[in-house]
């Protein structure tokens, strides 16, 4: 059975560490979302970023090559250390299938669990911001080196061409 979709955060300022648990169907419709999130949390102080992704039922391409973009950042002062904890045997499927599991730091536990929960709100993305978060993706599943990355070049294709013939009718009109 299908749970709801929703993203919680949990933070511990004393520890340095963010847990973000998105659950349900993991999508490209919580890419805005997180990002927005992600913006907000960069600080010094902030050294762990966990995604937990152990109630996740499903995730799809968009959304893990958005999971990739957070993975490959060089950590920093505005870019804490990123790790996958406890993914779902359907992430952790996913994330093979794609051939892209071995990129990810993934853990079972975490130092300090967090005991404190709250719900993130749902940040809505338009036509041209799910566009943008699909071609993004998507280009870094095809530069992660996968054996599968090929797939998607066509995917990317297709997104810009729709993207640029949208831009290009607005300026027209």
């Amino acid at each position: 059975m299908e749970s709801e979709t929703r993203i919680q955060v949990a933070t511990s300022q004393e520890h340095g560490t963010v847990v973000v648990r998105p659950s349900g169907r993991c999508t490209v419709g919580m890419c805005e979302t997180l990002q927005h999130y992600m913006k907000q949390i960069r600080k010094p102080g902030l050294t762990d970023l966990y995604v937990d992704l152990s109630g996740a039922e499903f995730i799809d391409s968009t959304f893990t090559g958005f999971l990739l973009s957070m993975a490959k950042r060089k950590p920093d002062a505005a870019a804490p250390a990123f790790h996958l904890l406890r993914p779902s045997e359907a992430a952790t499927g996913v994330l093979r299938e794609l051939g892209v599991v071995q990129i990810f730091d993934i853990c079972q536990s975490m130092p300090y669990p967090p005991t404190d929960w709250k719900e993130l709100p749902i940040v809505s993305a338009g036509c041209e911001r799910v566009a943008d978060h699909v071609i993004d993706a998507h280009e870094e599943l095809i530069d992660s080196d996968s054996t599968k990355s090929g797939q998607f070049v066509r995917v990317v294709e297709l997104f810009k061409a729709d993207r640029d013939r949208k831009r290009g009718s607005d300026s027209t009109q």
